[in-house]
């Protein structure tokens, strides 16, 4: 369902950025397509949980129909904090199975050579 497997973006604090991913396959529905099993789930190495209930309003996530068997699934987080960068996985189910795509989000690092 997922055409890759694993995807790496990069961002600085305070950014604005939006974590894609698309599945093909029939059927699929708009909820087909979720970050993990909760409505956006962040894990890295202290599991943290956002919700998009009101709870942390800067991240957002939308399902979107590209054609008849193909779904986009992006969040948007807005105002990019640390707390923010880790792997996310993003999850697409029907009645045949599931597949999963990763995305590893990283905080640019400048180096300063003296």
């Amino acid at each position: 369902m997922m055409k890759r497997k694993k995807k790496i973006i990069i961002a600085e604090p305070e950014s604005n950025v939006k974590l894609e991913c698309s599945a093909t396959g029939y059927p699929l529905t708009s909820d087909t397509i979720k970050w993990s099993d909760e409505p956006i789930i962040k894990s890295s190495e202290n599991s943290t949980v956002l919700s998009d209930r009101g709870i942390q309003t800067r991240i957002k996530n939308d399902v979107v129909k590209l054609d008849y068997v193909t779904w986009q699934g992006i969040l948007t987080i807005s105002e990019v904090v640390s707390k923010d960068f880790g792997e996310y996985i993003c999850v697409a189910r029907n009645e045949i199975g599931f597949d999963t795509f990763t995305v590893s989000f990283y905080q640019i690092v400048l180096l300063i050579r003296l």
